[in-house]
């Protein structure tokens, strides 16, 4: 076999992207090819992300060797490392409110003192104290 057909494929363990982004095989795989191929198959598209897909999307190297026999068929496809990439889908996280935040903290900060207030008054903590003080000062 010729080696100009020979392509050899490295999976990358893991890459972030953003939602609806195209996912290149540059993005989740290392190429070695014929100069010709190579710049070729950098520019596929393995994956488009959609809402469907949450947050993570596994692409295992036998759909990318898939995709590549479809483009050349002729190739000697080898892959080399890990089986398999995994797609973080990296989504912009909601900034919280610092009004809704100081709400969450006064009403924490008011309960833990209720909390703390409705303890002593089960457990008779007045007559506790009274008991020990007078129980130290008689001797």
């Amino acid at each position: 076999m010729n080696g100009s057909q020979e392509i050899y494929i490295r999976m990358r363990q893991r890459t972030i992207v953003q939602p609806g982004a195209k996912v290149y095989l540059t993005d989740i795989a290392q190429c070695i090819a014929a100069e010709e191929r190579y710049e070729k198959l950098q520019h596929q598209v393995v994956h488009h992300v959609t809402a469907a897909d949450k947050n993570l999307i596994v692409i295992d190297a036998m759909q990318v060797i898939r995709m590549i026999r479809k483009i050349y068929p002729d190739a000697a496809i080898q892959t080399i490392g890990p089986s398999q990439t995994i797609i973080v889908v990296h989504y912009k996280k909601r900034k919280m409110s610092p009004l809704l935040f100081i709400f969450v903290w006064l009403l924490l900060f008011v309960g833990a003192g209720l909390a703390i207030m409705n303890f002593h008054e089960d457990v008779s903590m007045r007559a506790v104290h009274e008991k020990f003080l007078f129980d130290y000062w008689r001797k």
